[in-house]
């Protein structure tokens, strides 16, 4: 059975503020030693906001690694809490440029919170090589605040081939529209993937005192080939917060 852990990520209340995470093995039993891992985190927070495009080469084979989500509540918007915790707790995520977060299914209630399915999967998108490592989170806690979630089992999926994929949230540097599409449509080029693509409204998302901008994208009329290449190596930037990570898409319509 999987050891227990405790993170807590607290999110300061001022506007932009950083956020400073605390990391912290639960005991086992007696004589367990106490790890915490707190100012290392802020070199995160303290970047630069410019955005800067990520060269990932041809990763090793990439998977999504499902794990179960208890708890009630959590941070309608949880991505760079999130991405610190698996930071301090799988270093070797910042060696992985295409590693990232797929997501979590969360039920918007309009507040700072939302809340979480019965069901809930977080899910992560790895190299193959890493997924034993990658269960170390199993049994882990984490602290939002006043909301937490415990980290359950975990299974693999294999990446599939569509021709419809879709990412909700590429950066590539620009907000405005026209220029997006462009550098999209280099970004694809270098890929060698041809395919049509939607935008769909722009959307922010905050990573501490950085606010990331960009677009929801679906590619449509990808072969198999291209498909599988766009889901291994992503687009744009900010992988590790799920920006331009693509799953496959069952229709066009409806999107944001």
């Amino acid at each position: 059975m999987p050891v227990a852990r405790r993170c807590c990520a607290y999110v300061s209340a001022r506007a932009g503020a950083s956020r400073s995470l605390t990391l912290t093995r639960l005991p086992r039993g007696p004589g367990a030693v106490q790890c915490k891992i707190g100012p290392a985190l802020s070199s995160v927070a303290n970047r630069s906001t410019r955005v800067v495009r990520e060269a990932v080469d041809e990763p090793t084979s990439m998977i999504d690694l499902v794990f179960g989500v208890r708890g009630n509540r959590m941070p309608a918007d949880y991505r760079f809490a999130l991405w610190n915790v698996l930071r301090s707790t799988l270093p070797w995520v910042e060696q992985e440029a295409a590693t990232g977060i797929v997501g979590i299914r969360l039920t918007q209630t309009g507040e700072a919170s939302a809340l979480l399915a019965r069901r809930a999967k977080l899910t992560l998108r790895v190299p193959s090589n890493r997924v034993a490592a990658a269960q170390r989170i199993e049994g882990m806690r984490i602290d939002f605040g006043s909301d937490s979630i415990e980290i359950t089992f975990a299974y693999s999926r294999a990446l599939v081939p569509a021709s419809t994929i879709y990412a909700q949230l590429v950066v590539l540097g620009t907000e405005d529209e026209t220029a997006f599409g462009q550098a999209l449509a280099e970004e694809l080029a270098h890929q060698a993937v041809a395919a049509q693509h939607i935008l769909g409204r722009r959307k922010s998302l905050r990573a501490g005192p950085r606010e990331l901008v960009g677009y929801p994208v679906v590619l449509h009329g990808c072969s198999g080939e291209q498909s599988l290449r766009v889901q291994q190596l992503g687009l744009g930037a900010e992988r590790g917060l799920g920006c331009g990570i693509f799953v496959p898409h069952k229709k066009i319509g409806g999107i944001e």
